[in-house]
């Protein structure tokens, strides 16, 4: 496993992660420019700037370990951000987890991807059972996001970084809880699909009512177009598109 976890290509949806060690000069230094960029360290537990020479030196230190791994995320051949584990316990299967997306990527709209394809990742391939997180307080968006994954959140803890003290918020995704909570997340997407599609279905029935007056609390037989035709429509629609056979009355 601990081989593999460094020599394997993984992918997932659209993404392939390449592990620090396996990666050419010019790659290296570019991540090692994201790292240093004011926008991603800024939320890092150690926000000083990094030499290229502690950088790779890093790497090549990670070829011994098995308690630290490193990926380098592309989207088609073009690199796009950072994926590690770390304090990686493999009895337990439990490992600290931490991502950045490029800098010109910050605020594109990528991150929700990103990160749902990392969590997948971790946990079909690497059979991890349980991540750790610690996020900075002011990270609002950290959170929200570990929030909607189904994290769970532990407490606080406080770190003095560079005679600075700052207060972190922990937390622990579980594969479980992630997996649990990612399926009631499209449930409701599905549901609220369907009911849009309808509503457009629905509206289609009136010609001469504006479609974006139909909406699911709309009180349609108010509406001056409603007619006993438009009813026989709308039972036609409720019958040919869903099987459900409804009265005039309804």
């Amino acid at each position: 496993m601990i081989a593999n976890l460094r020599d394997r290509e993984f992918k997932s949806g659209e993404y392939t992660l390449r592990n620090f060690v396996n990666l050419d000069l010019p790659t290296k230094l570019l991540v090692l420019s994201w790292r240093n960029n004011e926008k991603i360290r800024k939320w890092m537990y150690n926000t000083g700037i990094i030499s290229e020479q502690d950088h790779l030196s890093f790497i090549e230190n990670l070829r011994n370990r098995e308690d630290c791994y490193y990926w380098c995320v592309y989207d088609n051949e073009k690199p796009i951000g950072v994926v590690n584990i770390i304090d990686v316990d493999w009895e337990k299967k439990e490992a600290e987890n931490g991502y950045y997306i490029s800098p010109e990527l910050q605020d594109s709209g990528e991150g929700f991807s990103f990160i749902l394809n990392m969590l997948l990742m971790i946990y079909n391939e690497m059979g991890i059972k349980a991540l750790r997180g610690g996020i900075l307080k002011s990270n609002r968006r950290a959170y929200l996001m570990a929030e909607y994954f189904g994290a769970t959140f532990l407490g606080e803890k406080i770190l003095d970084i560079n005679g600075e003290k700052h207060l972190y918020y922990t937390c622990v995704t579980s594969n479980e809880s992630f997996r649990e909570n990612l399926f009631c997340k499209i449930c409701k997407t599905k549901k609220m699909m369907e009911l849009l599609e309808f509503i457009e279905k629905f509206a289609e029935q009136f010609e001469d009512t504006d479609s974006t007056e139909i909406k699911s609390t709309t009180e349609f037989k108010k509406l001056d177009e409603w007619s006993s035709l438009t009813a026989l429509s709308i039972i036609a629609l409720a019958d040919e598109e869903y099987g459900v056979a409804i009265k005039g009355d309804d």
